[in-house]
């Protein structure tokens, strides 16, 4: 922080800083995209209750790329504060939501706005459907062929274990679409700030050995202040925003404690790592620290990995959808251990032999689940098991005292079959000599168990 570089070298880099800053807000950022409302006459002509034992369901065709709000007018006057759950189904009966939304106390009688958030094809049926708590709610609903659109369809009624279809009438409702500027304008634009950026950092250097200003010497420290500190700032108060504001992640006060901390957490944590004085007289280079502690920073990623991955699991929707999480966890782990050994010994040439008896060896697992199209293959698993046991001896760098390189790749195949095993995991990790048979069985010191799935995955 505390190293000094030339101003104009200051000057280049605080200008890509904020070539890369409005790039992302016109991408990701959706800064130039706009909101539009699609609404109907909204002439009720009577209400329909969703209880927990009466569900309803709407029709709508999209009349945009991307959903955003969907309004529903609201007439129960109790149902202020009550919590209703809301699922949305695509064309093809493919759940996009699935979650409970709050009726805000000042919104009843009258429009409640629900987040959306989804990506839509125009000209494409999706469905809505609202279930009930304890407290029913009341949405009044209007006779179609006086809205004026035709991306209103019918609504239904579940009750009874059967569905009721009321014809020539819709829920009263309004669609916030969200459209963003075509591609060859965005292209333009971004070629604009790309060559003014470009004008900024060349006039920097052809100017730099006319003015000496510009070659004064200046900390790294203040260029991370002009930069980081109004992005920490403005990021925060964006956070804050979509939370307490927009209320965006739902409103349940536990939920909002939580974000809260979370950002408060996140800006304390960024102003004492930018604005704190750093007393050293020595400062080490970028490189230098990459080296000593980029395995450090690679292991919390690949925690962090777990932890995500164990989030999606948990998020699932689909048998599909947890299959992927639960791999995802397993890489993460996988490559967590690869962050135990020193990065002269997994960059060494031993390292690349490994990895290549490595591919071989994973090369041997994927033919053997796509010939088994998923059932147990014991011999060629046990094969691909076996070669890079064989030559993958990390026992000497591994932190996990007394499993060696085989012996962790069996324990990650069999954590990958645990599903609906009696094994559990700590038992599992107490046993220290594992050992692959090439039959159809697993020998666990002095314990055997069947193969039945055992490195399903």
């Amino acid at each position: 922080m505390n190293r000094k570089i030339k101003a104009y070298q200051a000057i280049i880099y605080i200008v890509l800083f904020y070539l890369a800053a409005v790039l992302f807000l016109l991408g990701p950022g959706k800064l130039l995209e706009k909101d539009r409302l699609l609404a109907g006459a909204e002439n009720p002509v009577g209400t329909v209750e969703v209880r927990e034992d009466q569900q309803v369901q709407q029709v709508l065709i999209a009349e945009g790329d991307y959903l955003r709000y969907l309004e529903l007018y609201v007439t129960s006057p109790k149902s202020p504060g009550e919590y209703y759950h809301l699922l949305v189904y695509d064309e093809n009966n493919e759940m996009l939501i699935n979650r409970d939304f709050e009726l805000k106390a000042d919104e009843v009688p009258g429009f409640v706005r629900i987040p959306l958030g989804i990506d839509t094809t125009r000209g494409t049926a999706y469905v809505w459907q609202l279930q009930g708590k304890s407290e029913p709610l009341e949405l009044s609903y209007e006779n179609t062929g006086e809205t004026g659109l035709t991306c209103f369809g019918s609504y239904y009624v579940l009750a009874d274990s059967t569905s009721t279809q009321m014809e020539t009438q819709n829920i009263v409702m309004r669609l916030v679409y969200t459209d963003k500027p075509s591609a060859a304008v965005m292209m333009i634009l971004k070629t604009i700030l790309c060559v003014v950026a470009a004008a900024f950092i060349l006039a920097a250097v052809y100017l730099s050995p006319k003015q000496p200003k510009l070659n004064n010497k200046i900390t790294w420290r203040f260029v991370h202040w002009v930069t980081a500190g109004p992005l920490i700032t403005v990021g925060t108060a964006v956070l804050l925003w979509e939370v307490y504001g927009r209320r965006a992640f739902g409103g349940k006060p536990d939920d909002l404690i939580v974000y809260g901390l979370g950002i408060a957490l996140f800006f304390a944590f960024s102003a004492w790592v930018l604005f704190s004085r750093r007393g050293s007289k020595y400062h080490p280079p970028f490189e230098e620290m990459l080296t000593e502690q980029g395995m450090d920073w690679l292991q919390a990623a690949a925690f962090a990995g777990v932890l995500l991955g164990g989030i999606h699991y948990m998020n699932a929707l689909y048998q599909n959808q947890q299959n992927l999480a639960y791999r995802e966890v397993l890489s993460w782990a996988a490559f967590l251990i690869l962050t135990m050994v020193s990065p002269a010994v997994l960059f060494s040439k031993k390292g690349g032999r490994r990895a290549l008896i490595g591919l071989i060896a994973g090369g041997i697992w994927y033919v053997g689940q796509k010939a088994g199209r998923g059932q147990c293959q014991p011999h060629l698993y046990g094969s691909a098991v076996w070669i890079y046991g064989a030559f993958g001896d990390f026992q000497k760098y591994a932190p996990l005292a007394g499993l060696s390189g085989g012996r962790i790749c069996t324990l990650l195949y069999f954590l990958s079959g645990l599903e609906q095993k009696e094994t559990s995991v700590e038992q599992l990790l107490q046993w220290r000599d594992v050992k692959l048979c090439t039959g159809s069985r697993v020998r666990i010191c002095e314990k055997t168990v069947p193969c039945v799935g055992v490195f399903e995955i």
